[in-house]
């Protein structure tokens, strides 16, 4: 019964959704704005679920021009969408803050790059913007998005988390019709070309959606990393177990960044970043957590 009632709330918030959604393609197309639904709102879109009912749906994602992110938010303002009073991090580069509709409890975001700067190389916006077709992200292109947004943005395969949701997802898109549109010599060359840690990641997914889901996808990339990508998921297998090291191990992989010079100079402003370090460390001694960030 609980879960009955999760499915059928689910799917009166999936239809106000998708209703949202229409009026924002209709006003940014009206602007003569381009755009692509992204991430959930294009997965429903695209059919790759049986059901939408059964993908549950946050907010509504939607990439536009860099240049033409500032008319989007006015356009979407005078459609009756209201700013919502959460600020961003300096870490959400990607992206205009969220607004707010007035007609359903659920917010939009208006999105300038696929990814934070720091990953942006694996999917460029122009380049997503270029290849789509009638509105909608080719399906390629949506499952690099969907790995390098639970992988590399936030950060999955650093911390050693399973994001089950866009595992799950990738074992439903290789089994039905979209997969043979997907063009996996390009999944690989994106990924490669962002570096070593990109391809672990990528690796790691494709594995862990294998092994947990069955997912049909290709094998890694190369015969060296079988090892790896076992022995990240059975890291990401402890920390589900065990949330002490898990958090031992959060903190852990965050201390090089932590320490960097460029997060210092964010919080503290310019000096001799030794002298700024020793004074990180006393203020997380004196306080346990200083402003602006972890």
């Amino acid at each position: 019964m609980l879960l009955q009632r999760a499915y059928d709330d689910n799917a009166v918030r999936t239809r106000e959704l998708l209703v949202e959604g229409d009026a924002i393609a209709r006003a940014l197309a009206e602007a003569g704005i381009t755009y692509v639904p992204l991430k959930g709102w294009h997965t429903i879109l695209d059919g790759w679920w049986n059901d939408p009912a059964t993908r549950v749906l946050r907010d509504l994602d939607v990439l536009v021009p860099e240049a033409d992110a500032p008319r989007a938010l006015d356009v979407l303002t005078q459609a009756g969408f209201a700013p919502i009073d959460e600020p961003l991090d300096d870490y959400a580069d990607h992206q205009l803050p969220a607004i707010a509709s007035p007609r359903h409890p659920l917010s939009v975001e208006i999105h300038t790059a696929l990814a934070v700067s720091r990953w942006r190389e694996v999917l460029p916006a122009a380049d997503v913007l270029a290849a789509a077709r009638g509105g909608r992200m080719s399906t390629t292109h949506a499952v690099i998005h969907s790995i390098v947004h639970a992988e590399l943005h936030d950060e999955a395969h650093l911390l050693r988390h399973l994001p089950l949701r866009a595992l799950h997802e990738l074992a439903v898109v290789a089994q039905s019709a979209a997969a043979s549109a997907i063009d996996w010599d390009e999944v690989r060359s994106r990924f490669g070309r962002a570096g070593r840690r990109a391809s672990a990641a990528l690796d790691a997914h494709l594995g862990s959606a294998r092994s947990l889901f069955g997912a049909q996808v290709p094998a890694r990339s190369a015969p060296s990393s079988s090892a790896r990508v076992r022995a990240h998921l059975a890291l990401c297998q402890l920390e589900l177990v065990s949330p002490r090291a898990a958090r031992a191990y959060r903190a852990t992989v965050f201390v090089p960044r932590a320490w960097g010079e460029a997060r210092l100079h964010r919080l503290y402003g310019d000096g001799n970043v030794w002298r700024l370090r020793a004074r990180h460390v006393r203020r997380r001694l004196r306080f346990g957590r200083p402003a602006g960030g972890s």
